[in-house]
């Protein structure tokens, strides 16, 4: 290790022992890395409980991770959710995120999942993007709780404009619907370009039979095609075409002249030469 990482590791070990909660913080997450001392995940959970028993919260956080994980401690849901529960009575959202999933799954506490919902909506109302996720479907299934598609709309929208793609999936199904908002064909088209544009396999495959049907867009086999082979190029590998994605090709193929096909081929195969990864 050069010299001067050593003494950096040096001074902050010499800080933290003397007592400084950010020092000690800081060396817990210089051992987690390995960052100018050798990585240590024992030493780093060490370091956390010395600052988490300081009242510090990131650290409480970090070491509710830490035995949620067994990262350096033994796994131990139990004790992962006391510390995200202390975490969060320090103000640390994701703690309040990670409750609720405890809560969810019913991790070291019972399973409950209106108790969940509550804290997601407690997070979701400071921001906190998976949060905001969890609670729309949850909110759209009736997963635990009442289901209630208006709030669920409310929530995917405002994730949908901050581009989280799964979202804008979903308010694009629900405009098509006329579930939790007005029915409104040209808006679905609209978050549904957006969603397959981001990487939405789904999205591009409803766009697909759209433009093979003239459903809400002017009927356009190439538009179709290309949005179906955007489909299948966005799937996870090993994961199978749908059988009317399989059956919408055939059936397009037989429509389409060589020049027009292999058109959309090229428009498709430049998409997903970028291959957007879907996100949440």
């Amino acid at each position: 290790m050069p010299q001067d990482k050593e003494q950096a590791a040096y001074w902050y070990r010499k800080a933290a022992e003397q007592g400084s909660v950010d020092f000690k913080y800081n060396l817990a997450l210089m051992f987690s890395r390995g960052d100018h001392v050798p990585q240590d995940k024992a030493q780093a959970a060490e370091w956390l409980r010395k600052a988490a028993e300081q009242g510090y919260g990131p650290a409480q956080y970090r070491l509710g991770l830490a035995y949620h994980e067994g990262q350096g401690v033994p796994q131990d849901g139990a004790q992962a959710v006391e510390w995200y529960r202390k975490a969060a009575e320090h103000g640390v959202v994701e703690a309040v995120f990670k409750l609720g999933c405890a809560y969810y799954e019913g991790e070291g506490v019972p399973q409950d999942k209106r108790e969940a919902a509550a804290l997601f909506l407690e997070a979701a109302e400071l921001g906190f993007v998976e949060a905001q996720l969890k609670l729309a479907a949850m909110l759209d299934r009736g997963d635990g709780i009442e289901e209630d598609a208006v709030e669920a709309f409310f929530w995917y929208y405002r994730l949908a404009n901050q581009e989280v793609v799964s979202a804008q999936y979903r308010v694009g199904l629900m405009s098509e619907q006329g579930r939790g908002t007005y029915w409104d064909e040209q808006w679905a088209v609209h978050w549904f370009s957006k969603a397959a544009h981001g990487g939405h396999a789904e999205a591009a495959l409803n766009l697909a039979q759209r433009f093979a049907r003239g459903r809400g867009v002017p009927k356009d086999p190439v538009d179709a095609y290309t949005y179906l082979l955007m489909y299948m190029g966005l799937l996870p590998e090993g994961q199978e075409p749908a059988a009317e994605a399989v059956k919408l090709k055939t059936e397009l193929e037989r429509q389409m002249r060589p020049k027009s096909r292999a058109a959309a081929q090229e428009a498709a195969a430049r998409f997903l030469k970028e291959r957007p990864q879907a996100g949440r």
